[in-house]
């Protein structure tokens, strides 16, 4: 793969998270749907799994860690929503 082509790769993939991190700060975790942070965990994990099978496991590793931050948004916002909807400290 060209090398350029993963760097561009991962600067979209970053500008999505940055994108999300900002409007959460203004606007709160309800702005971001479910189904956009559950995207933003299965591209990765398909490109993660490509590397991986092409024998790059260190790119696969990358990928899986972008996975895991829009994972760990999921979970900020569920936990949000059990907060807010069930008044939880």
């Amino acid at each position: 793969m060209n090398q350029w082509l993963l760097i561009g790769v991962l600067v979209i993939l970053a500008a999505n998270y940055v994108q999300i991190i900002e409007e959460w700060a203004t606007r709160g975790l309800t702005d971001t749907s479910y189904k956009v942070c559950c995207l933003l965990v299965g591209g990765p994990l398909c490109s993660a799994w490509g590397f991986e099978s092409q024998g790059s496991r260190e790119l696969a590793w990358v990928f899986v860690g972008l996975a895991i931050c829009a994972g760990a948004m999921i979970y900020m916002k569920l936990r949000d929503l059990i907060r807010t909807r069930y008044r939880l400290g």
